[in-house]
């Protein structure tokens, strides 16, 4: 497959990396996707990935450059990958869109910090799963009660931090409350890995179907 349309090095997949500790063993191996999508393994994968982000186009080119198509919901999408062939643009609302996708058609989906800004967070959960084909993994990254205090401290206070972000979070998570959403969507016990990273500030889960 060509990627020479997509603009990408390895020092690009640093942010990427530092929001996914599952990503952070590449290239040796990447514990939640194996080959799928390590941002430096050379050719794009087969995979079906879909990115949903805020304000992180650099993540959703990633995500095209490294797989076979891909779905995006990042509202700061540029031009270039508005328009790539290998793009399909969910429009609308967070979960209500995921509804125009068909079941079990994707291997591999990315929501990074945006669980947290969605008054229904168990829906999307659930249509997570729905579109997770078997063998699929779902990495979501959200942050937890510890993050909250450094957030607003540096939106409110400091003003290092976009403070309508902070001011449009609905709620956090630790990993007490984001596994039994997990499972109330649908995955199963033993395909889930849910964990804090970053000091603490974050949680993150790796989701699995069986295959």
């Amino acid at each position: 497959m060509d990627r020479s349309d997509v603009s990408f090095s390895n020092d690009d997949a640093q942010p990427l990396i530092s929001y996914c500790p599952a990503l952070s063993a590449c290239p040796a191996n990447c514990s939640a996707c194996g080959s799928s999508i390590g941002p430096y393994r050379g050719e794009p994968s087969g995979l079906r990935a879909m990115s949903i982000v805020r304000s992180f186009g650099l993540m959703a080119a990633l995500v095209v450059a490294l797989t076979a198509s891909a779905v995006l919901t990042d509202v700061s999408l540029s031009m270039d990958l508005l328009t790539h062939p290998k793009i399909t643009v969910l429009r609308g609302p967070l979960p209500d869109n995921l509804a125009q996708l068909p079941s079990a058609s994707l291997d591999v989906i990315l929501c990074i910090s945006v669980l947290e800004h969605l008054w229904e967070p168990a829906q999307a959960i659930r249509e997570f799963h729905r579109l997770l084909a078997p063998g699929g993994v779902c990495l979501l990254n959200v942050p937890s009660w510890r993050g909250k205090r450094f957030l607003e401290y540096s939106a409110f206070r400091l003003g290092l931090s976009p403070a309508d972000e902070m001011n449009d979070h609905k709620n956090y998570y630790d990993v007490k409350d984001l596994w039994p959403l997990l499972v109330r969507g649908g995955f199963k016990p033993s395909g889930i890995r849910c964990f804090h990273h970053k000091f603490g500030m974050n949680t993150f889960a790796i989701c699995r179907t069986p295959r």
